[in-house]
Formats: structure tokens, sequence, C-alpha cells
């Protein structure tokens, strides 16, 4: 797949490849703000949002019920000395 990329100046830039653009990235020629071109399709579309280029940073896992045991982040106070107050 090959991008026109959109430069700051309004002049479009390729077509480039997507090797190229990584490396563009690489560079910090390329930001995850940057307008593409496809250059198949004409579509508009901002290098952000592709996973390709700009890969997305991995979703936190769920604690587990096990994580969330006795003095977890969820458990209640211990009573002092074994008693309530």
């Amino acid at each position: 797949m090959q991008y026109m990329v959109v430069g700051a100046d309004g002049n479009e830039y390729g077509p480039a490849t997507l090797d190229t653009l990584k490396a563009w990235v690489v560079e910090n020629r390329l930001t995850a703000g940057t307008q593409l071109r496809d250059y198949q399709t004409g579509q508009l579309l901002v290098a952000g949002t592709l996973p390709e280029i700009f890969p997305l940073p991995p979703v936190a896992a769920e604690a587990s019920p096990a994580a969330l045991a006795v003095g977890g982040p969820s458990a209640p106070p211990s009573p002092v000395g074994g008693q309530w107050s």
C-alpha cells in the first residue's frame, strides 16, 4: 500500500510505502497527526489511525479476583487487635 504525505506547506510528497513511512516516523519526519492520502483511493486520513505505522498501546490487563484478595485495593481494613472498635 502506498500513501502521499500532505506536508505542512500543503504540497503532497510520495508515493511512499509503509516501510518508508515507518522510517520517517523514526526520523521524526512523520507524526501521528500528519495527513496522508491513499495513493489508490484518494482517501484522506491521519497517519496515527494506521496501526501499521503507529501501533496501538497495549491495553492494561484487568485485575483478577486473586489480585484483589485480602490486602488488595478493594479489601476492607482489618480490625485492630482482631476486633472492630
